[in-house]
């Protein structure tokens, strides 16, 4: 099967977790992940390895990388983010929005040293949801389905210095997709991002 139906399979357990209300961490999102992969067939378990070593940054690490025993297979790199209003309904999203630009940088950066397909992860409630979306903070087009998404230096230059501050390692040219997004019960969204060095 394809990544592609993995991401449809993957989406539909996260669904069933919601509508139960057994979804509280960013594990149980990676667990239901890696569970489509292996169903669908996209790779064996064996070739799939947790918390790795950043080639680029030190004492960071990339949350999933696809190692296929066979060379000749694809590799794939991913990171993960469930983005949720906190118990006191305190959230700085500017802050939280910093974050996530800061993993698809990482995703970015290990492409300079692993020929891979980079993907990133996120899964949202409202809150966040409804700050991308808001064409005054400048990233609806991000997280618009539509053409890709391109971070440069004028990107960051036009962004709050709350929101690059979050940016812990080197800026570098890229560009964003969406390759797979769904509405979710209780308001949550997946959105699965490619990531395309520059």
């Amino acid at each position: 099967m394809s990544l592609n139906q993995a991401f449809s399979q993957f989406s539909e357990h996260l669904e069933k977790r919601l509508q139960l209300h057994r979804l509280l961490k960013e594990d149980e999102v990676r667990y239901e992940f890696f569970m489509a992969l292996i169903r669908s067939e996209v790779c064996p378990q064996i070739d799939i390895a947790l918390e790795v070593p950043h080639p680029k940054l030190r004492v960071k690490e990339i949350d999933t990388l696809i190692h296929p025993s066979d060379q000749r297979q694809q590799r794939y790199v991913f990171e993960f983010k469930f983005d949720k209003l906190p118990p006191n309904g305190q959230q700085n999203k500017t802050n939280r929005a910093g974050s996530v630009f800061n993993d698809l940088n990482r995703l970015a950066l290990a492409q300079q040293v692993i020929p891979c397909e980079a993907y990133f992860i996120y899964l949202t409630d409202p809150s966040m949801a409804v700050y991308f979306k808001n064409k005054r903070n400048g990233l609806a087009a991000f997280y618009a389905p539509t053409d890709r998404f391109t971070v440069d230096d004028a990107f960051w230059q036009n962004r709050q210095s709350s929101f690059s501050t979050h940016v812990k390692s080197p800026g570098i040219d890229f560009s964003t997709s969406i390759v797979f997004q769904r509405a979710l019960c209780g308001d949550f969204e997946l959105s699965i991002f490619q990531v395309h060095r520059a």
